[in-house]
C-alpha cells in the first residue's frame, strides 16, 4: 500500500480530483489514522457514491479498530450513516476543502448548538408535583389535544416512536414497560451520576418521553413503543449525534420522530436527512423555538417536518413560542406534568406569615434544591441579588435568605447565601409567574432547600422588613417526585409526536404527508395563522379521518427505490 504525505501528493491529487475514481482515492484521506481534533461530517451526494467509498475502506487493513491507516497525518473513521450516504470522520486537520470534490453535497465540522432549556412559566400555576405515583392526574394537555376521545379506536399499538433528546431515565415507571431501545451518540457517556451512558441528566429527554407515550395516565398514546437517542449533554447538542439517531431510527423502522431542540441554521446534510426520513415514511416533528421570535427554528422549519408551537392553558400562544412562516401546528407547552429521572423532581409547600399568621402560597422547587425530612421555619432576611457585594458582613445563621430574581444566575445567588449561613432560600421573581430550572448542572443537591415565590408576595414581604414592624417568616418543605413541570415548545412538540403516534396506529399505511394533510384539516382554530399554524392539534378528530383514508406510504417510487 502506498503511503502518501500530508502536504504532498495527497494534497494535489484531492484538490484536483474530479468523478467516482477521485473519490475512491480521496478516502486514502478521509481515513488515516493520527492524533483526532475535531470531527466532521462528510455527505455523499448519492448512495452509488457512498457504497463505493464504503467498500474502499472495508477492503483495507487495520479496520478492525474502526480505522484505516493510509497516512501518517490523516484522519480515522467513526462511523458510516448507510441510510444518509454519510461518513463521521474524526481528523486532525482542516478538511472542509474536500467540499470541491463534485461527489461530495458536503463537509461539515461539527459545531455544538445550546441544549433545550426550560423556560418561565406565565402564570402563577396554581398546582404541585405528584409526590406518588396513585397520586397522579391527567396533564391537562392530554384533554386538550383530544386524546382521550381517540383512545376507543387506538392508543399508539404497534407505532414506534424515536426521542432524541437528551436521554432517559430507562426506571422511571411511566416509561419502562415502553422503552424498547436507548443509546448514547453523544460523544460523552454522560456525567459520573450516570448509570448508563443514555441516562438522562437534565430531566428534558425523560420529561419529553412521557408525554409521547408515558403510562399511568401521564402520555398521549401510552401504548406506542420508545425508542430514545441521546443526542444532548452538558455542553450543547451534535449535529453528528443527530444524523447518528436518525440513521439508527430507519435501522430500526420507527414510525416516528421527535426534536424538542433546534437551531437557526440548518445545512445540506440536515436537509437530507430528513428527506431520507420522509421518503421511508417517518413522519418527524419538532418544537418551533422558546425565543418568541418571528421565526421558527431548524429542524422544526424544513418543509417535511411538523412545526410545533406551544399554548398555554387558555389555548393562547405562549409568550416563548417562536412563530411565523413554516409553523404548522399549536400544542400544549405551559404547565405541563410530565416525568423526570426518579427522584429528581421536586415539590415545594411553602407558607408564608407577613403579620396574619401563615398562608400557603404558589412556588415551585429547581431541580438540584435539596430535599427535607421536615419543614424548615425561619425568618427572612433580604440580601437584595444575591451578588458576592450583597452577603458581605451577612450572617445568614438560623435564617432564611430572600433573594430578588436577576442579573447573576439562581446558582451563584444560593451558593452565596449557603457561605453566609443560610439554612433556605426564597427567590423572589422580577416578572409575573413562576420560572422552572435547575441550580446543579448534573441534578445533584446544592445544600439547602430553594424554592421561588412570585414578584407581587416578594414585593410585600419586602415591604414589611423595611419598615422593621414585623419580622416576615416562612416555612418551607420540599419533598422528591418523579415528576415535574416544564414549560417550552419543547413540551408542545411530544404533544404532537404522540398525536402522530395515533393517527398511526389508526391507520399505519398513511404517508408522512398524509398524516401532515390530516392535522392541518381537523386542527382547531385559535386564530391567527401566523402566530397559530393551522390552529391546535385535534387528535380525535384527526384519528377519525385517518381510518377512513386508503394510505399511501408504500406507493411512493422513492420508497420503493430505496428499499
Amino acid at each position: 500500500m502506498e503511503v502518501f504525505s500530508a502536504g504532498g501528493k495527497m494534497d494535489l491529487f484531492v484538490r484536483k480530483s474530479l468523478g467516482l475514481r477521485s473519490i475512491v482515492a480521496m478516502t486514502i484521506f478521509m481515513f488515516g489514522l493520527q492524533s483526532y481534533a475535531a470531527k466532521y461530517m462528510i455527505t455523499m451526494k448519492d448512495t452509488k457514491t457512498f457504497q463505493t467509498v464504503k467498500k474502499s475502506v472495508s477492503n483495507n487493513a487495520a479496520i478492525a479498530n474502526g480505522a484505516v491507516h493510509f497516512m501518517s497525518a490523516g484522519s480515522k473513521l467513526e462511523s458510516s450513516l448507510n441510510h444518509l450516504n454519510m461518513f463521521v470522520v474524526e481528523s486532525d486537520e482542516d478538511i472542509s476543502y474536500l467540499q470541491d470534490n463534485p461527489n461530495i453535497l458536503a463537509v461539515e465540522k461539527e459545531v455544538l448548538f445550546p441544549a433545550p432549556q426550560r423556560v418561565s412559566t406565565l402564570s402563577g400555576c396554581g398546582c404541585s408535583s405528584p409526590e406518588k405515583e396513585e397520586e397522579i392526574e391527567q396533564p391537562w394537555g392530554i384533554d386538550a389535544v383530544g386524546a382521550p376521545g381517540a383512545w376507543g379506536t387506538t392508543e399508539g399499538d404497534g407505532i414506534k416512536v424515536l426521542v432524541i433528546d437528551s436521554g432517559v431515565d430507562k426506571d422511571h415507571p411511566a416509561l419502562k414497560d415502553r422503552l424498547i431501545e436507548g443509546k448514547n451518540f453523544y460523544a460523552d457517556e454522560g456525567s459520573e451520576n450516570s448509570p448508563y451512558d443514555y441516562f438522562d441528566d437534565s430531566g428534558h429527554g425523560t420529561h419529553v418521553a412521557g408525554t409521547v407515550l408515558g403510562e399511568n395516565n401521564m402520555g398521549v398514546a401510552p401504548a406506542a413503543s420508545l425508542y430514545a437517542g441521546r443526542v444532548c449533554g452538558a455542553l450543547g447538542c451534535s449535529p453528528l449525534a443527530i444524523a447518528n439517531a436518525i440513521n439508527w431510527g430507519i435501522e430500526n423502522e420507527v414510525n416516528v420522530m421527535n426534536l424538542s431542540l433546534g437551531g437557526s441554521r440548518t445545512s445540506p446534510s440536515e436537509r437530507l436527512a430528513f428527506q431520507k426520513a420522509e421518503e421511508l415514511g417517518i413522519t418527524v416533528v419538532a418544537a418551533s423555538g422558546n425565543s418568541g421570535e418571528d421565526s421558527i427554528s431548524f429542524p422544526a422549519k424544513i418543509n417535511t417536518v411538523i412545526a410545533v408551537g406551544a399554548v398555554d392553558e387558555d389555548l393562547n400562544r405562549a409568550e416563548f413560542s417562536q412563530y411565523g412562516d413554516g409553523l404548522f401546528i399549536m400544542a400544549p407547552g405551559v404547565n405541563v406534568m410530565s416525568s423526570v429521572p426518579l427522584g429528581t423532581g421536586r415539590v415545594a409547600t411553602t407558607k408564608i406569615d407577613i403579620g396574619d399568621g401563615f398562608e400557603e402560597v404558589n412556588s415551585n422547587s429547581f431541580v438540584g434544591a435539596t430535599a427535607l425530612d421536615d419543614e424548615v421555619e425561619l425568618e427572612m432576611v433580604f440580601v437584595g441579588l444575591g451578588k458576592k457585594s450583597d452577603y458581605e458582613g451577612m450572617d445568614l445563621s438560623g435564617k432564611i435568605a430572600l433573594i430578588e430574581r436577576g442579573e447573576i444566575s439562581f446558582a451563584d445567588k444560593v451558593n452565596g447565601a449557603i457561605k453566609a449561613g443560610a439554612q433556605a432560600a426564597i427567590i423572589f421573581n422580577n416578572q409575573d409567574g413562576l420560572v422552572g430550572g435547575a441550580i446543579t448542572e448534573d441534578g445533584s443537591e446544592i445544600g439547602i432547600p430553594v424554592v421561588m415565590v412570585e414578584q407581587s408576595l416578594g414585593k410585600s414581604i419586602l415591604t414589611k422588613i423595611e419598615d422593621k414592624t414585623f419580622a416576615p417568616k416562612a416555612n418551607v418543605f420540599i419533598a422528591k417526585t418523579d415528576y415535574g413541570l416544564q414549560q417550552g415548545t419543547s413540551m408542545a412538540s411530544p404533544h404532537v409526536a404522540g398525536c402522530v403516534a395515533l393517527i398511526l396506529g389508526a391507520n399505519p399505511n398513511l404517508s408522512p404527508k398524509q398524516v401532515r394533510e390530516i392535522i392541518a384539516s381537523t386542527a382547531t382554530d385559535i386564530g391567527n395563522k401566523d402566530e397559530n399554524g393551522n390552529g391546535l392539534i385535534n387528535v380525535e378528530a384527526a384519528v377519525e379521518k385517518a381510518v377512513t383514508m386508503i394510505g399511501d406510504k408504500f406507493m411512493s417510487p422513492l420508497l420503493a427505490i430505496a428499499n
